[in-house]
């Protein structure tokens, strides 16, 4: 157990901007800025639930009073401007820097006026104090202590706006540091949590290589089979390929083309089950099992029984049978794509996938898996997307499990640091991009991305908030990135630049 507010005070005395509210309140208030805070929290949070409080008092105080000094203050000038009527409070604020600098260009001149402010005239210069009021109120992350006359303000009302700035900065710090990272809750002023989940939290990773997300290997249906065109051959060095031909027109853009080595084509008939978000899952699990020999071998050697005790309810022969065909699955299957120049680029996620028994273990089953050079390449150079929440192990749909790391890496790529908040659209084309759209219409499609992305929403991490636009396109809103994820986003930004296409699919 620790007591909350010390915590709660060290949190917010290293965000940006508090030393301005801490010597307002020390020097010019004489306030204990500490027990301001301690007040501030027991006053509006405690027993509460901190994005509730949070909400209300941006929605309800903080942007309700910047709107309402910055229209008070140009309805002041606009009206001492019009019948020279001054006002009172806030409505003073232009008009007393317009009277004044309006009295000494009358007295000393336009010359020397313009020498003093650097502007032709009053009604120019009282512009950059207007220009300045305008950018505060527009800003996200200015506070009401940045209000440009704060110093003007009553003491009463100096300490009612600091106490809405330092409330909005304790529910951005519970948010971030006990509802969304930490295993705990709080009673009464002290947080209560296991810290053995608590260090867990702070280490857990599930990683995934930016490669798998770059090309439409899997499909929504779960266990769709796919037409085989063994017509369709295409020759790479020693190995012919097989088309497999795609169930919809919309599968896939025209540019993609499915194809699996040609050698385990003989024990199907005229179809085969193609890489679903199933698969997905099993694949990253694979990755993450890479020992410390990997980069010498780029082996990952794996006993089938760990793998099915994390993708599996149950254990019977069945189910070692379904797991091995899956994992030919990840290996034999390709990916074409087709340059306008008539090229084709090849790629792949394993280069070879081995199942044998283990002669010193008990004959236990093992998988030696052979990442392919793209996906060998994305560990060397640490090109993983990340994801730092446990809760996206608990993501019961496949296809929320997939479209977690898709909204992680745009999340990512979209992030801007005058903002916290991050929003983006995302389109049909950039989920084909590594989702093969193989259930019946577009629609249906559409309807299994809503149910997955309505998971990831309940479950409150990564994503904020979803609307859909018809069958076309999602509108993203996310939570603000964490310290680990801000560490991440120069990489990811290096890894995907303007041109991707061109660096994605070719060499």
């Amino acid at each position: 157990m620790i007591e909350l507010t010390p915590l709660l005070y060290k949190g917010i005395s290293e965000m940006p901007g508090f030393d301005i509210i801490q010597s307002t309140l020390r020097e010019q208030l004489n306030e204990d800025d500490f027990l301001f805070i301690k007040k501030v929290y027991e006053v509006h949070y405690e027993n509460k639930i901190a994005e509730d409080v949070l909400g209300y008092t941006r929605r309800d105080k903080f942007s309700r009073r910047k709107k309402q000094w910055k229209m008070k203050a140009l309805k002041g000038l606009e009206k001492y401007k019009k019948d020279k009527t001054l006002s009172r409070g806030v409505y003073r604020h232009l008009v007393e820097n317009y009277i004044m600098m309006k009295e000494y260009e009358e007295s000393k001149g336009s010359s020397a006026f313009k020498k003093m402010f650097k502007e032709k005239d009053s009604d120019t210069a009282i512009q950059s104090f207007v220009d300045d009021l305008e950018a505060w109120s527009k800003s996200k992350t200015t506070r009401l202590i940045d209000y440009p006359f704060f110093s003007e303000l009553s003491k009463s009302q100096q300490i009612a706006s600091l106490e809405i700035d330092i409330c909005m900065m304790v529910g951005e710090w519970l948010i971030k540091n006990v509802s969304k990272l930490v295993p705990a809750e709080i009673k009464d002023g002290t947080i209560l949590f296991n810290e053995k989940e608590y260090l867990e939290s702070q280490s857990f990773v599930e990683r995934a290589p930016s490669t798998a997300l770059e090309n439409p290997y899997w499909g929504i249906a779960k266990r769709s089979l796919s037409p085989i065109n063994k017509k369709s051959i295409f020759n790479q060095e020693e190995k012919a390929l097989v088309g497999i031909e795609k169930k919809r027109l919309f599968e896939m853009d025209d540019r993609y083309s499915l194809l699996i080595e040609s050698e385990v084509i003989d024990q199907y008939n005229k179809q085969i089950r193609t890489p679903s978000m199933a698969d997905w899952r099993l694949f990253v699990d694979l990755i993450n099992r890479r020992d410390k020999n990997f980069q010498k071998n780029r082996r990952i050697r794996v006993y089938l029984s760990e793998l099915i005790e994390t993708n599996y309810q149950y254990d019977n022969g069945d189910v070692y049978k379904d797991l091995m065909e899956r994992l030919l699955r990840l290996g034999y299957f390709r990916i074409a794509y087709k340059d306008e120049d008539g090229s084709v680029r090849l790629r792949s996620l394993f280069s070879g996938m081995d199942i044998q028994r283990d002669k010193v273990n008990k004959g236990r089953w093992y998988v030696m898996a052979y990442v392919s050079d793209n996906v060998y390449d994305n560990v060397l150079k640490e090109q993983f997307i990340n994801i730092y929440n446990k809760k996206v192990q608990h993501l019961e749909n496949d296809l929320a499990y997939h479209l977690a790391f898709v909204l992680q890496k745009e999340r990512i790529l979209n992030y801007q640091s005058e903002t916290e908040d991050i929003s983006f659209m995302l389109t049909w084309e950039d989920l084909n991009s590594s989702i093969r759209f193989n259930k019946r219409t577009k629609k249906e499609n559409f309807d299994e991305i809503e149910k997955a992305l309505i998971e990831i929403k309940e479950k409150d991490f990564i994503m904020k908030d979803f609307k859909r636009y018809t069958n076309n396109s999602f509108f993203i809103s996310c939570y603000p990135l964490n310290p680990r994820e801000l560490e991440d986003m120069n990489t990811m930004k290096l890894s995907f630049p303007d041109n991707e296409k061109g660096l994605l699919i070719g060499e």
